[in-house]
């Protein structure tokens, strides 16, 4: 399986900062209605865009390889060997 540690640990972040802006809001620790209107709509920027970089890297993950093969995880060599009996000369 593929992977990409930093962009995941940033998606994840995001969505940390939008937790946290939703705690200010509902707590009441927005003392004005413009920290309110920003922990909101900050908090909804930081929601979507983690939940899109995480989805990204989610099928970024469970992508084909580039032989076209999905990435197999069960820890197995795969046979590779050519049993098709073909010689060089094509008979």
């Amino acid at each position: 399986m593929k992977m990409r540690p930093l962009r995941t640990l940033a998606g994840a972040y995001l969505l940390y900062l939008a937790c946290q802006q939703g705690r200010l809001f509902l707590r009441g620790e927005a003392n004005t209605r413009g920290e309110a209107v920003v922990c909101i709509v900050s908090g909804a920027v930081f929601a979507a865009v983690g939940v899109w970089v995480l989805w990204r890297e989610w099928k970024y993950a469970h992508a084909p390889d580039d032989s076209g093969e999905v990435a197999d995880d069960s820890g197995e060599i795969p046979d590779t060997t050519d049993d098709s009996g073909d010689t060089e000369d094509g008979v």
